[in-house]
C-alpha cells in the first residue's frame, strides 16, 4: 500500500465529500444523475472499483476500491472535478462545487466494510428521505442487495435494510 500524507492511498476507503457552503445540489435530481454518471465513468475507467454510495442532499458517501494504478487523491479529484466542470458548464455557473477536502476511512475488515455499507445504505432513512433504502434512487443499495445475492446466493441479513418505525 502506499503512503501520502495522512492515510493509505490504496485499498479500501470510506469516503465523503461535501458541497461548497453545505448547499442542496442533488435536490435536483439533473444533479445526481451527473454526478452516478461521473462515479460510473471513473470506475469504467479503472480508477477504482465503486463498491457503495448514496448522493445526498449536500454531501456524499462512496466505498471505493483504489488500485495499484491510481491513488485515493486522484480518484477525488476526478471526481469532484469533472462533475464540478460539468455543473457549472450545464447551470451557467463557475467556481467552487464542492467543499476543497474530503473524509477519509480506511476500510480495515469485512465487519467495518459492512458497517460502512449499511451506513451508507441506510443514510436516507436516517434524514428521511425514503423509509427502505433500495427505493432511494441515487444509492447504490438496490445494486448492492442484487450483487450479494448473485455472489452468496442469499438476501443481506441487515446490510444496508434500517426501516423506519411507525
Amino acid at each position: 500500500m502506499k503512503f501520502r500524507g495522512r492515510y493509505v492511498e490504496t485499498g479500501v476507503h470510506f469516503v465523503t465529500f461535501a458541497t461548497g457552503q453545505r448547499k442542496n445540489i442533488f435536490a435536483n435530481p439533473r444533479a445526481c444523475e451527473l454526478l452516478v454518471h461521473h462515479l460510473k465513468q471513473g470506475e469504467q475507467l479503472g480508477h477504482y472499483e465503486l463498491l457503495a454510495w448514496v448522493i445526498m442532499p449536500e454531501h456524499v458517501h462512496l466505498v471505493l476500491i483504489i488500485g495499484e494504478e491510481h491513488d485515493l487523491s486522484y480518484a477525488m479529484k476526478g471526481i469532484k472535478g469533472s462533475f464540478a466542470r460539468q455543473w457549472n458548464l450545464e447551470q451557467g455557473t463557475h467556481g467552487a462545487v464542492w467543499q476543497p477536502s474530503f473524509y477519509e476511512h480506511e476500510v480495515r475488515n469485512e465487519a467495518d466494510l459492512l458497517e460502512k455499507v449499511a451506513y451508507i445504505h441506510g443514510n436516507p432513512v436516517l434524514a428521511s428521505l425514503t423509509r427502505v433504502p433500495r427505493e432511494y434512487p441515487w444509492s447504490s443499495a438496490n445494486e448492492f442487495s442484487q450483487r450479494f445475492k448473485r455472489l452468496f446466493g442469499t438476501k443481506m441479513s441487515g446490510v444496508g435494510e434500517p426501516r423506519l418505525r411507525g
